[in-house]
Formats: C-alpha cells, sequence, structure tokens
C-alpha cells in the first residue's frame, strides 16, 4: 500500500509540474494543424481544378464552350479520367499528343482528328536538338500509331515515304472560322516508320532523306519582343497521309521545329507553348495527354516574355487553351503546400525540442527532492529508477505525439487525397523529419532520465533527506 501511495504522490506532482508544459506544446500542435488544414482546404480547390493531366493516367479534357479568343477557363473544361472514354469519344472532335521522350530538347505536338476511324489515334510528330536544318517538317510514326490509322500490316510501309498534302486554312476575323482552300499545295514529305523494336521514348530522328517545310506553305513569321525568340514555323496545316495501300489520313498540325538563332537549337513552335487549337467541325475541343507530361515548363527554354506569345496568338485569332499556365499553376500549388507543410513540421519539432529543454534543469532538481521524499516514504532503487523513467516519458510524450500526429496526417490525407501523383516526390523528403519529430522527443527523455539518474547516484540518502528538510 506504501509503494501505491508512492507512486500516487510521484504521479500528482510531476502531472502539476509538467502540465503547463505539455499545454503549451499542445496548444502549438493545435495551431500548427489548423494553419496547415485551412491551407490545404483553400489550395485543395484551385489544385484540382487547375491540374490538367495526370502522371501515370490518360486524361481527356474536353472543353465544352467557347465563344471568344480568350484563355479557356476552369468552368470550360470537362476532366474525363476514364481511360476507355477516350476511344468513344465523338471522332470529330480534334485532340492533342504530347508525348515525353527521354531526350528532353525532342517534343512533340499536334493537334488533329481521324475522319476515318471511331477511335482517336496518336500520330506524332516530333523534333529534336540533334536534326539539322533540313529536317526541320520530318514526320516520326511508330508501328504502334499506324495500327491506329487503320494499317494492320506495318510492315508494308516501314522506310516508305508517305504522300503529305498540306493545306493552309483561312480565317475569317468576323466569326472566327476557317475555310479550307480547295486547291491545297502538296508537297512530299518523307515519314520515318520506326519499328516496333524501338519505342516512343526512344525515338531519335535520322537525318538524311528530309526535306525542308518552305515558306510557299504560309510559314508566317512571329516578330521578336523583347527576349522573345524570332520563329518561324507554319501556323496553321492540314494534313493528308497516304501510303501505299491508299490510306488516308487527316490533321490539323499546330506546330513543328522552330529554330532559335541564338544557340542553334531547335526548340517546339511558340504556338505549342500555349497549346493553341482552331476549332475544325466543332464548338467543341477535346485534348488527350497520353504520356502525362508534366515538365511542360521545359517547353518554354528560351521564351522569357510568354504573355507577348499569348497576345499574339489572340491577335491571329486562335483560340488558345492555356494548359502550360495551367500545368505550372498546379506545380506552384502543389510547391506552396509542400512548403508550409515541410517548414510547419520542422516549426513543430523546434518548439518541442526548446519547450523540452527548458524543462530539463527543473526536472533535474525537482526530481531530486521528489527522490527523496519517496525515499523517506520507503522506495528502493527500483522504485527510483522507474520514477526517472516516469519523467522522461513526460517530458517525450507530448512533443512525440505531436509528430506521429503529423505523420499521420500527411500520409494518409495529404498524400492521397491532395497531392495523389505527386506523393513519391515529397514522400522521401518530408517523411524522413516527420520519423525524426517523433524520435527525437523520446531521445531527449532518456538522456534527462540517465542524468538524473546518474546525478542522484553522487548524493547519499542523507543528503537527499537533508535536502527534503531544507
Amino acid at each position: 500500500m506504501n509503494r501505491i501511495k508512492i507512486y500516487i504522490y510521484f504521479i500528482k506532482s510531476t502531472y502539476r509540474q509538467f502540465k503547463s508544459v505539455a499545454t503549451v506544446l499542445l496548444l502549438s500542435f493545435c495551431v500548427i494543424l489548423s494553419i496547415l488544414l485551412l491551407d490545404a482546404a483553400i489550395n485543395a480547390e484551385t489544385f484540382i481544378r487547375n491540374i490538367i493531366s495526370s502522371e501515370y493516367n490518360l486524361q481527356l479534357i474536353r472543353i465544352i464552350s467557347k465563344s471568344d479568343n480568350s484563355i479557356i477557363n476552369s468552368k470550360d473544361i470537362e476532366i474525363i479520367n476514364d481511360t476507355d472514354k477516350v476511344s468513344k469519344v465523338d471522332p470529330y472532335f480534334s485532340f492533342l499528343s504530347l508525348l515525353e521522350y527521354k531526350d528532353e530538347n525532342i517534343r512533340s505536338i499536334l493537334i488533329g482528328m481521324n475522319p476515318n476511324s471511331q477511335e482517336l489515334s496518336d500520330l506524332t510528330i516530333s523534333y529534336g536538338r540533334n536534326i539539322s536544318s533540313n529536317d526541320i517538317g520530318t514526320i516520326v510514326i511508330t508501328e504502334r500509331t499506324l495500327r491506329a490509322m487503320g494499317i494492320t500490316d506495318p510492315s508494308k510501309v516501314i522506310n516508305k515515304s508517305l504522300i503529305v498534302t498540306l493545306r493552309r486554312p483561312v480565317s475569317n476575323p468576323v466569326n472566327n472560322t476557317y475555310v479550307t482552300p480547295s486547291e491545297p499545295n502538296i508537297i512530299k514529305t518523307p515519314v520515318i516508320i520506326e519499328p516496333t523494336s524501338i519505342q516512343d521514348n526512344d525515338i531519335n530522328i535520322p537525318s538524311q532523306n528530309s526535306y525542308p517545310i518552305t515558306p510557299s506553305l504560309g510559314i508566317t513569321t512571329i516578330p521578336q519582343r523583347n527576349s522573345l525568340i524570332d520563329v518561324t514555323a507554319p501556323i496553321s496545316d492540314y494534313i493528308i497521309l497516304s501510303t501505299d495501300d491508299e490510306i488516308s489520313y487527316q490533321l490539323l498540325i499546330v506546330g513543328v521545329a522552330a529554330r532559335a538563332p541564338s544557340d542553334r537549337t531547335y526548340i517546339p513552335m511558340t504556338l505549342a507553348l500555349e497549346i493553341a487549337a482552331w476549332e475544325v467541325h466543332d464548338t467543341s475541343l477535346s485534348i488527350v495527354n497520353n504520356r502525362g507530361y508534366t515538365g511542360i515548363q521545359a517547353m518554354v527554354s528560351g521564351i522569357e516574355n510568354v504573355s507577348e506569345v499569348q497576345k499574339r496568338l489572340s491577335s491571329l485569332g486562335f483560340i488558345a487553351v492555356s494548359a502550360l499556365d495551367k500545368e505550372q499553376d498546379a506545380q506552384k500549388i502543389v510547391l506552396s503546400i509542400k512548403n508550409i507543410l515541410f517548414n510547419g513540421c520542422l516549426l513543430v519539432i523546434f518548439i518541442s525540442i526548446l519547450l523540452t529543454f527548458f524543462t530539463i534543469k527543473s526536472t533535474i532538481n525537482s526530481s531530486k527532492k521528489k527522490i527523496g521524499t519517496i525515499i523517506m516514504l520507503g522506495a528502493n532503487r527500483i522504485d527510483v529508477f522507474v520514477i526517472i523513467l516516469i519523467i522522461s516519458f513526460c517530458l517525450s510524450i507530448p512533443s512525440s505525439l505531436i509528430g506521429i500526429s503529423i505523420y499521420i496526417l500527411v500520409n494518409n490525407y495529404i498524400y492521397y487525397q491532395i497531392f495523389n501523383v505527386y506523393k513519391d516526390v515529397i514522400y522521401s523528403k518530408i517523411d524522413i523529419f516527420l520519423y525524426i519529430g517523433a524520435s527525437i522527443p523520446i531521445i531527449i527523455g532518456l538522456l534527462v532520465s540517465i542524468i538524473i539518474f546518474y546525478s542522484i547516484k553522487r548524493y547519499q540518502v542523507s543528503d537527499l533527506i537533508f535536502t527534503r528538510e531544507q
């Protein structure tokens, strides 16, 4: 019974000593946690509304309606996450295929449609820094693309040139419609057919037997303004591909290779920066991102004044889908939330450690008096050691709970509900600090218990009793 009284006495006195510390720690935790949740709640809608592509899933973004040349807003976009729906959409919708290759300088952007098929296909037009000026206009097609075009035996057309017909639509500035000329310009351009063994992300564009697209086909130069590079490329062309088997395929091209005179490297056409689109057969437009490329900012390499490009596109009568801006906005939101979470965790850990250290000195002094008292009540060395452990856990539990709680919050809510596909990027950076936040206070508590234990060994029981009597 005496031993029970000893522990009850010590627990009560310890609670009184650490009550204020625990309150401050828990209050700090609640404040910071509230800030994190509030920031996440404010940005969640913006984040989800702005994200237009997934890193792992094929998405279709259908532009519901647009009547002017301004940037399309989120209310005009319908995001379709179901991959199966991609092959079931209206074939008269044009689409955008944005692929990522291992070479950062190879990008492909294309808006088009297949009038002969009920399924969207993925013909790609690719350019890179390894091509020469004679390669501008070269089209690269993979076997998968040929099959999507309806060519069941791609081996028959591998390494054969396809006849390319280019037609320049005529813009009507009154009602923003486009009329196709009856007499198109015709040019024979080799189309490089890549065999199945070459994957999409391994495409290497040969530089032999290639012909440039000439200015006679309606090439327009966007003049240099400020730091805007001088880009020369077709604004819009219909392209009809036909093989030896008389299989045709109609596309609407928005971008081909463009050269930056400053460093002699090739970048995507300026129009591709804003992913400009024309209304072909309907007021609706569909965009397919079949590779989930999230590094769109790499496409603006050398372009420092994107707003000028945007104004130029509007003046030319384009309906500019600012997917570039939306992707960058989404990335900024992710970065903002991540930084707040990251800094919040560090702040909680810092406050916990700081308050813990402030209590160490008073803990050691008061523990000597308490231990002197319980020895007088009949406690032995085992009881003293147990009491020291209680002291250490009183120090460590509040701050450890903070670290563990933040870990659970971030791991179970933030990762999967808000960051979604970005969780892998954030996980490695923030997770280690959460573990540290939970473990450091416990380590400090154990160190304090060791300090107390060894400091008590230097005192005799009579000294402790004397201290108590004083």
